[in-house]
């Protein structure tokens, strides 16, 4: 097995998915340090272990860009919806005008 040095003060032999496991545990540990969490009153017994806690700010701006973007989707069906109904009326007004007309 490959020896590294990742951070350990000792001779430990690392294979490579340990390398990859014990990087990804690094990366959880500094994102989850930089996120700033709420005032709770709940003890860190009761916290849930692993879980990157949101500012309620955060939550707020995600739901109104979400909101946001669900009433731009829904124009553009309106708009699909009437471009769909003019194409209809087009090819109907063809139709009548490709077809032979008795006098």
């Amino acid at each position: 097995m490959p020896k590294t040095t990742f951070e350990f003060k000792g001779n430990i032999p690392q294979t490579k998915s340990s390398l990859l496991r014990a990087q990804r545990i690094k990366e959880h540990y500094n994102l989850s340090s930089k996120i700033t969490t709420q005032k709770t009153s709940l003890s860190k017994d009761n916290l849930v272990k692993n879980k990157i806690l949101v500012n309620s700010s955060d939550l707020l701006k995600i739901i109104e860009k979400e909101y946001q973007l669900t009433q731009e989707m829904n124009n553009h069906i309106k708009i699909i919806a009437e471009i769909d109904a003019q194409m209809k009326t087009n090819s109907q007004l063809l139709a009548l005008y490709k077809s032979p007309i008795i006098k």
